[in-house]
């Protein structure tokens, strides 16, 4: 699966303890244009509210097999190269109230092929997409200091729209993935929302790792609405 969400995702789940920080980065051979305009677009620290910082994420190594989760949903070809489609991701941001619960933001903005958008909207239109994020996500497991992390119990739903559609602008990913982190014997319910709104002929992305719930709608919204308006501002 090639989705613009696929990296940054990945990079939203190291929600754990580790030296180092994420910074930027890129994948697909971006050009120094592309990575401009998405410096220009994606999330920022200054459009968060106080107390979230750059993700800390060095030291953790990821196991498991997300790929035969996409493929058991959508076939052998879901998770084929879909050619030298740039994404930029951005840093990943958290935030730690100290009790328990972590949010972890992040965005990204994707150059993809015609036939590779024609794809994306394609898997991401099926109404079996947000379990099989979920199924892939908690298939998952990660490890730091010697702690395994294990993920287990999968759910997904999809989310209603939270920018509106015009010729320029459609959401092709809405949805929340839940499951269940085990830790030491220890489990607790984690969430994902997961946005992917075309603008033009970019994919822009935008998560929220969270620990525990509700996260505030609207505030996805609002960051949302940023990435949108942003895209327009810059066009290619």
């Amino acid at each position: 699966m090639s989705l613009v969400v696929a990296l940054p995702v990945a990079i939203a789940l190291l929600s754990l303890p580790a030296a180092g920080a994420s910074a930027a980065s890129s994948t697909g051979k971006a050009s120094p244009a592309e990575k401009a305009i998405a410096a220009a677009i994606y999330i920022r620290r200054s459009d968060l509210p106080a107390g979230f910082i750059v993700q800390a994420n060095a030291g953790v190594s990821i196991g498991g097999d997300p790929q035969t989760q996409f493929k058991s949903c959508y076939g052998p070809g879901a998770t084929a190269p879909g050619g030298n489609s740039p994404d930029v991701s951005s840093p990943s941001y958290s935030k730690d109230s100290g009790v328990g619960e972590t949010v972890t933001v992040g965005s990204g903005v994707g150059f993809p092929s015609p036939a590779q958008l024609a794809r994306d909207k394609g898997y991401a239109g099926s109404p079996k997409f947000p379990r099989c994020v979920a199924d892939a996500f908690a298939a998952l497991t990660f490890k730091t200091d010697g702690v395994t992390v294990t993920g287990s119990q999968p759910r997904g739903v999809e989310l209603p729209d939270q920018v509106d559609t015009t010729a320029a602008v459609q959401t092709l990913v809405g949805l929340r993935a839940s499951f269940t982190w085990t830790v030491r014997d220890v489990s607790l319910p984690v969430y994902l929302d997961l946005y992917v709104v075309r603008v033009g002929g970019e994919e822009l992305d935008l998560y929220v790792f969270a620990t525990r719930q509700p996260v505030l709608i609207s505030s996805e919204a609002h960051l949302l609405s940023l990435l949108v308006t942003r895209a327009l501002a810059h066009p290619h």
